[in-house]
């Protein structure tokens, strides 16, 4: 049995996005259906690192500050592999600099169920696909 779920403590995690062009919401769908899949694998509120507007080409400086960071969030939560990179080879190597200092990469499922909190107070029930702007078949 893992150690925080034998003292019932949570794991911190932290969400890591990038987006160029630079994305005047600030990748918001992204950072909401990270933070519900996050409460449902039962982990603590994600912290937020988001480089937006910066190039996979470019240094991505919350990318580094997450990378020092690492000891404080075991886990990292992304959409998919390509907020590193669109090269897949780069956006592993990337990732490998994560798992180098100890953090668990994990990507978003394909197509989970989220649930969220409505205003008004009843749960309701999303897609990923649809939350993330996909057309349904």
């Amino acid at each position: 049995m893992d150690s925080e779920e034998s003292t019932g403590t949570s794991k911190a995690c932290a969400i890591y996005l990038r987006c160029y062009p630079y994305d005047l919401w600030g990748m918001n769908h992204h950072r909401y259906a990270l933070e519900a899949y996050a409460m449902s694998l039962g982990l603590l509120y994600p912290a937020l690192y988001l480089d937006n507007g910066v190039s996979s080409h470019d240094r991505a400086i919350r990318r580094q500050d997450l990378i020092a960071a690492a000891g404080s969030f075991p886990v990292v939560l992304v959409p998919g592999m390509w907020v590193f990179s669109l090269d897949g080879q780069a956006a592993d190597r990337a990732a490998q600099e994560l798992t180098a200092v100890g953090c668990q990469v994990i990507e978003l499922p394909a197509h989970p169920v989220l649930q969220f909190q409505s205003h008004g107070g009843s749960t309701v029930s999303v897609r990923r696909s649809l939350l993330m702007g996909a057309v349904p078949h």
